[in-house]
């Protein structure tokens, strides 16, 4: 089942909250056997019709073939159920910047699990990201503001909006606002620790 296939009254139910079972868009494919069902014509992709808006451009159609629809012409497909605690849904830059910083693990067998460094009981909850599109909302826009991520161990709430530039071994505490405005740059110099502190306007932060 595709979001765009969910009637528009009905899409706040459509979250891994509501249900036992969750897809996490992982498939694993015999790439063999795939390539007979393409050379036999047998591999049936059901097609998705998508309305779609885009500023300035106006209401399209998106025509799209959902590859989990593969699944049907597989008599041998199998499920693999996975605690809920694996599965780290990622839609944003933001979800991004969480699970790349330090506050996760990787295990040597692959999952990514909470740092034993982050306090639980004085932190029980993942920091609350906030980041601007228009600066931060493609992955290669995102790479380009930080040298290094910050480590953000003790962090609650970011809100990073505007032309703003990380440099390395930056440390985030707390709740940190960072705001610059319209034609304005903020540069946060290397080895910078910011603690509850809020930074807007025209000032640049500079070694």
């Amino acid at each position: 089942m595709e979001l765009s296939q969910i009637p528009r009254e009905k899409i706040h139910l459509f979250s891994y909250n509501q249900f036992k079972y969750w897809n996490t868009n992982n498939m694993w494919v015999n790439l063999r056997s795939l390539l007979n069902h393409i050379k036999d014509k047998k591999l049936n992709l059901q097609l998705v019709v998508n309305q779609r808006w885009v500023e300035d451009k106006g209401n399209f159609l998106q025509l799209e073939c959902p590859a989990g629809s593969a699944i049907q012409n597989f008599h041998s497909g199998r499920a693999l159920v996975v605690p809920n605690h694996r599965f780290r849904d990622i839609k944003t830059t933001a979800g991004l910047f969480l699970y790349q910083s330090s506050l996760f693990n990787i295990q040597k067998d692959g999952e990514l699990i909470l740092s034993p460094k982050r306090d639980q009981s004085a932190f029980p909850n993942l920091p609350l990201v906030k980041f601007s599109k228009a600066e931060f909302g493609h992955i290669d826009q995102f790479g380009k503001r930080f040298k290094t991520l910050p480590d953000i161990l003790e962090l609650e709430h970011l809100t990073v909006s505007g032309d703003v530039y990380f440099g390395s071994d930056i440390v985030l505490k707390g709740t940190v606002i960072i705001v610059a405005e319209f034609g304005s740059t903020i540069h946060i110099p290397d080895g910078t620790i910011l603690e509850n502190k809020i930074v807007t306007g025209h000032l640049n932060i500079l070694e």
